[in-house]
């Protein structure tokens, strides 16, 4: 049974895969729906990884980035939501609030 943690953390990252989907990334939309397919251990595996909040290459390094700021902007809000959720269940990476602080703050000053 899914505690309550996990139900929004599904959400939030089947938010975030929808978006991704909306927008284009259809490779990065297809591995977060495999994810999501997944059992509990592979969701956390991949919301801590470097995969989903790490340097260069990352889906939140990279994701959207060729569409333009507008497709960035919307990929960057749903990573706010997933990371405040993420940050709240203390399910993190190393990076995740450090993602989480620049694209809240590039929101802010309209970048």
């Amino acid at each position: 049974m899914l505690n309550a943690d996990e139900v929004l953390l599904r959400q939030k990252l089947g938010h975030l895969q929808a978006v991704l989907a909306e927008r284009g990334e259809s490779a990065w939309a297809d591995r977060l729906s495999g994810v999501l397919a997944g059992s509990d251990v592979q969701l956390h595996e991949f919301l801590a990884s470097n995969s989903l909040w790490g340097g260069s290459g990352s889906l939140a390094d990279m994701a959207g980035m060729e569409q333009g700021r507008p497709t960035r902007r919307a990929i960057e809000a749903a990573l706010i939501d997933l990371g405040h959720a993420q940050i709240e269940a203390g399910l993190v990476n190393q990076r995740t609030e450090w993602w989480v602080g620049a694209f809240r703050t590039w929101r802010d000053r309209g970048i």
